[in-house]
């Protein structure tokens, strides 16, 4: 029967590039023969972490070169948040009802990120207007997915977070990098882009 049969799946690479980056495929095997599962074109898009790669490179100094490597890579927080904080995470974890699916965000939740904007930005927002993620990157990955074509225009400011790359080129759309230069005070330069290429930005 087949829930007796052998099964494996794994995640490989099939040894050769794409241009956009390495095709991956899965292969799994029930019974016999082995059947092999593609990924989608837009997975193509992605390359190893670029953290990954510098932390690699890193450890690869410490070792053979015996160096101390300062790692400004990745932005991780090395400071605690306040005791209070961490108290009423610990208080609300015993709560049976906090374990719940949260169909929609508490109405207190969304009040408070309405005075917090209100406070530092004087900025009034809707209760539609605010959604509750995970973290920005969240946001990033997301946002292209919804409001992009394949060949749609995606401008993204250079330098340049991956996620800011990495969503456009899954969504298939075509990415136009604004470099922040000092002469602008690093700020975008709005006038350099061309009116062709305005028209195809959306």
């Amino acid at each position: 029967m087949l829930w007796k049969d052998s099964l494996r799946i794994f995640l490989g690479s099939r040894g050769r590039k794409e241009e956009a980056g390495q095709s991956f495929s899965i292969r799994y095997r029930i019974g016999q023969p082995e059947y092999r599962m593609k990924l989608a074109r837009r997975m193509r898009a992605l390359h190893t972490s670029v953290f990954t790669e510098l932390k690699a490179e890193k450890e690869r100094l410490e070792q053979e070169e015996q160096m101390t490597v300062l790692d400004f890579s990745l932005g991780s927080p090395d400071i605690p948040p306040a005791q209070s904080v961490i108290d009423t995470l610990c208080e609300q974890a015993a709560v049976p009802a906090n374990y719940r699916y949260a169909v929609s965000p508490l109405p207190e939740l969304v009040k408070a990120i309405q005075d917090w904007y209100q406070e530092h930005y004087e900025v009034c927002l809707k209760p539609s207007e605010i959604c509750l993620l995970q973290g920005s990157q969240e946001a990033l990955v997301n946002l292209p997915l919804l409001f992009c074509n394949p060949h749609d225009g995606y401008l993204i400011p250079d330098p340049y977070y991956p996620a800011y790359l990495d969503a456009p080129r899954m969504a298939e759309a075509d990415v136009l990098f604004m470099p922040l230069k000092e002469e602008n005070d690093y700020l975008i330069d709005f006038d350099a882009i061309s009116e062709e290429e305005r028209k195809k930005r959306e």
